[in-house]
C-alpha cells in the first residue's frame, strides 16, 4: 500500500498538483452562523464541546439541569467574552417532555433555527452494585435514553420545520469527563 501512495504522490507532482497541508483543522472547519444546542453543558465534555463550538463561530445554548441554570449561564457568559458569540444558559429537565419543549422554544427564541445539537447529559451509578434500586435505575434510563431521545426529537423537528437539515451527535461517558 505504502508503494501505491508513493507512486500516486510522484504521478500527482509530476502533474503539478499539490495539495495544501492542513496545518489546523480549525483552519479549515468552521461553524459560523450555526445554532447549538449542547446538553450536560455546565462542565466536562459537554461544556469541552459548547466551547469548541463557540470557538469555531456557533452561537451555543449551554443547557444542564435546572438547579445548575446559573453554571449554565456562566458558562454561556464566558463563551460570549471569549469568542464573541451568541451564547445563553438553559436549565432544563430533559426527561419531561414539556421542559425539553420549553427549552427549544427558548433556544429557538434566541437563535431563530438549531442546526447542531450535541445531546451529551447522562448520569451513572456509582460503584458495583447488583442491587440497585429499580429506581436508581430507571432514573438513569430516563437521563440517559429518554432524555436523549426528547431533546434529538424536538430538535430534529425543528430542523425538518426551517427545511435546513443539521447535525444531531450523541455522546454517553461513564467519566463524565
Amino acid at each position: 500500500m505504502y508503494k501505491e501512495e508513493t507512486k500516486m504522490s510522484q504521478a500527482h507532482a509530476s502533474n503539478n498538483f499539490s495539495v495544501k497541508e492542513v496545518t489546523s483543522v480549525a483552519a479549515r472547519f468552521t461553524l459560523k452562523g450555526k445554532k447549538a444546542i449542547v446538553t450536560g453543558a455546565k462542565g466536562g465534555i459537554g461544556k469541552a464541546t459548547a466551547t469548541a463550538f463557540a470557538e469555531l463561530g456557533a452561537d451555543v445554548a449551554v443547557v444542564d439541569l435546572p438547579t445548575a441554570a446559573d453554571e449554565c449561564e456562566a458558562v454561556a457568559q464566558s463563551l460570549r467574552a471569549r469568542f464573541g458569540v451568541t451564547a445563553i444558559g438553559v436549565g432544563a429537565d430533559l426527561c419531561q417532555e414539556a421542559d425539553v419543549k420549553r427549552m427549544t422554544r427558548k433556544v429557538v427564541a434566541a437563535f431563530g433555527t438549531v442546526d447542531v445539537v450535541h445531546s451529551n447529559a447522562g448520569i451513572f451509578a456509582m460503584g458495583d452494585n447488583p442491587q440497585m434500586p429499580l429506581g436508581e435505575f430507571k432514573r438513569i434510563v430516563d437521563v440517559n435514553l429518554l432524555g436523549m431521545f426528547l431533546v434529538n426529537r424536538e430538535c430534529a423537528d425543528v430542523m425538518v420545520a426551517h427545511k435546513h437539515g443539521g447535525s444531531i451527535i450523541n455522546t454517553v461517558s461513564m467519566s463524565g469527563t
